[in-house]
């Protein structure tokens, strides 16, 4: 994480900014980038246990809530959400309070999100969570920031090789709000396609899904009656 803050820092030149994370859990990630370029920062998330950080000439304060179109955040220079994006139910209501907030300053975003297609393409069946709605491939990530206003500047696959994408962001230069909010995304969004090699991953996944299903509940059909303990659940 270390080499991308200094590459968000430098990319995106934070240095005495103003930064927002949104889902920052108890703050290192904020931590580390402030530290890192030297700037402010402001994390918002309803498991926040810090009230804030100094860090000598710069700082960083907390709210333990959601991130909604009612929050109150402090005017930010760039934002970033790590592994939250896919638990959101409506992302494009979250984009577009995004891009509002934004209105037309150049800020720059940072999201990083579990890659959605590696259960499919690796036969993950333990990899799909209730708690996360939303799940994307590389196109669909990229469409869903089109789609709201954004322009995608750069993205990729991120740690241990390919479990993670990212997108880094900026305001979409052909996008004008003229000063008034946006409510609903634009009516055309981007086209994609699904290749017979994906549908092919799907279909897979399911037989690999119902096998390992049928496997458990035999297994556990033998096993004496009363309750059973699985270590390591919460994963």
């Amino acid at each position: 994480q270390v080499n991308i803050a200094s590459r968000l820092s430098e990319n995106f030149s934070l240095k005495n900014k103003n930064v927002l994370e949104i889902g920052c859990g108890n703050g290192e990630f904020l931590e580390l980038l402030c530290r890192v370029a030297g700037c402010d920062g402001e994390g918002i998330d309803p498991t926040a246990k810090r009230d804030g950080v100094n860090l000598g000439d710069n700082k960083i304060s907390f709210q333990k809530a959601k991130f909604t179109p009612e929050s109150r955040c402090k005017p930010f220079d760039f934002a970033c959400c790590l592994s939250m994006f896919e638990d959101v139910p409506n992302i494009s209501e979250f984009l577009c309070d995004l891009r509002n907030r934004i209105g037309d300053r150049p800020v720059g975003m940072y999201f990083e999100i579990f890659n959605g297609m590696r259960p499919f393409e690796f036969g993950e069946v333990w990899s799909i969570h209730y708690e996360q709605c939303n799940y994307f491939s590389m196109e669909s990530f990229q469409n869903a920031f089109r789609a709201n206003g954004f322009s995608v500047v750069n993205s990729g696959l991120c740690y241990q090789g390919d479990q993670y994408l990212f997108a880094e962001l900026r305001p979409s230069p052909d996008d004008k709000t003229n000063g008034t909010l946006r409510s609903k995304p634009p009516v055309s969004e981007p086209k994609s396609t699904c290749s017979s090699d994906r549908v092919s991953q799907f279909q897979n996944f399911r037989n690999k899904f119902d096998n390992r299903k049928a496997f458990w509940n035999k297994r556990l059909d033998l096993t004496p009656t009363g309750k059973k303990f699985f270590w390591g659940a919460g994963g």
